[in-house]
């Protein structure tokens, strides 16, 4: 065997130990941890249709509630599946937020009471959500039932619940996101 030969059956075993700790290493320490708080969780992916210039457009996205604590609504735009929107709603107030826009609403319900059909009560959409769930594999909700005038002829399909509990952290903006006032808030409501 010549000397380069040696050299690389020499290198080989060596080269197959560091291609080895390269994949062990790249494992993370960290693993997930559910809350074990007892609140009770709930989750699903959704479909919201609103019809529109006689079409009806489609966005995907997930629905994610904490009892009593907070519920995320987030809208993802089809193909690149990319977050387009969020609706946040916690038991006294509501944060809608446009990813493509970069604006945000954060307002009290008593703030937003005068531009809905009706009161939103965060309890009473738990429990909406809820008994939606115990209903089956799949539930729809109509906007006229969430109290959206703007989304009187639109509906919120939910599917594939799951209960298995997680922590929900509140929404948090960069500075890039401006403030937007109250009124542009159904203006953003019907531009998702």
């Amino acid at each position: 065997m010549t000397t380069s030969r040696r050299v690389l059956s020499l290198w080989h075993p060596l080269w197959l130990c560091v291609l080895v700790l390269v994949v062990v290493s790249c494992r993370t320490g960290r693993e997930a941890v559910l809350p074990t708080d007892g609140v009770p969780c709930l989750s699903s992916k959704l479909q919201l249709a609103v019809p529109s210039n006689g079409a009806v457009l489609t966005v995907g996205g997930t629905m994610k509630l904490r009892s009593g604590e907070r519920l995320v609504l987030s809208f993802h735009a089809p193909l690149v599946r990319a977050e387009v929107a969020r609706i946040e709603l916690t038991p006294d107030s509501l944060l809608l937020v446009d990813r493509v826009g970069r604006r945000y609403v954060h307002a009290r319900f008593a703030e937003v009471a005068s531009s809905l059909r009706r009161p939103v009560d965060f309890y009473r959409l738990e429990q909406m959500l809820f008994a939606a769930a115990r209903a089956g594999d799949e539930a729809t909700l109509t906007g006229s039932e969430l109290g959206l005038s703007v989304l009187d002829k639109g509906n919120i399909r939910l599917y594939d619940f799951s209960t298995t509990p997680f922590s929900l952290s509140p929404t948090r903006l960069s500075a890039r996101y401006k403030a937007a006032s109250v009124d542009e808030l159904l203006e953003m409501l019907s531009s998702l």
